[in-house]
């Protein structure tokens, strides 16, 4: 549950509402954005934004900092232990769409598993982007592309070129929502729904395993922006 304290957007999340006021919140958050001309002069043109989560449980904290403008973005994700006050996790990443128009590139690293990761996407024209990722742990290149049929429907088939895994999905966009279905042939089907209500959003998952659908998973959270 977000609320707004001058410029920063702090707030709560419990995973069981009905333990509201028996345990503590799942996580706690404080969100800011910045105009870049805060900090690098009035000419800089972009944002950085500033997102902190606390799991009070777990006693762990996770700081994330992102830096955008029209060029690229650039991001440091930072996560530790509050008892042992000693960081864990910490991950680097960065894309840039200078080198030519329609080409993202990206490439990032996580400094304690060694992760060493990147994608290439190019918008082929309007309606078709094309996009491939590799990084050097499953060193399994996964190729998407992504098609736009009209302004409300959009299909991207995505293949894994080490083991030949294809997954189809489909995004359908509607005033005030979507829905995006996930088929993995052969293993399931997933449904992602999302609904901007009134006061925040709804969002609503179903995993449906081809094998068995009595085992049929669903799940429901709610976003409340007040």
């Amino acid at each position: 549950m977000p609320f707004d304290v001058k410029d920063w957007k702090v707030g709560f999340h419990y995973n069981n509402i009905l333990k509201l006021t028996k345990e503590l919140p799942s996580k706690l958050f404080f969100k800011r954005t910045f105009p870049l001309s805060d900090f690098a002069g009035s000419d800089a043109a972009g944002t950085a934004t500033f997102n902190s989560n606390i799991d009070p449980n777990n006693r762990r904290i996770n700081l994330d900092v992102t830096v955008n403008n029209d060029e690229g973005s650039f991001n440091v994700n930072a996560g530790g232990s509050l008892s042992s006050k000693e960081v864990d996790e910490l991950e680097l990443s960065f894309s840039t769409k200078s080198i030519k128009e329609g080409l993202t590139l990206a490439s990032g690293f996580n400094y304690f598993n060694k992760k060493l990761f990147g994608s290439a996407a190019y918008d082929v024209c309007d309606t078709t982007s094309v996009k491939v990722s590799l990084d050097n742990v499953d060193m399994d290149p996964i190729v998407s592309v992504a098609h736009k049929i009209d302004d409300h429907n959009m299909i991207k088939p995505t293949l894994s070129l080490k083991s030949y895994g294809l997954n189809y999905q489909w995004l359908r966009k509607w005033n005030g929502g979507n829905l995006e279905t996930t088929w993995y042939p052969n293993d399931k089907v997933e449904l992602n729904w999302s609904d901007d209500a009134k006061d925040g959003k709804w969002n609503t998952k179903v995993v449906i395993p081809q094998s068995d659908s009595s085992r049929t998973q669903v799940s429901v959270k709610r976003n409340w922006e007040l």
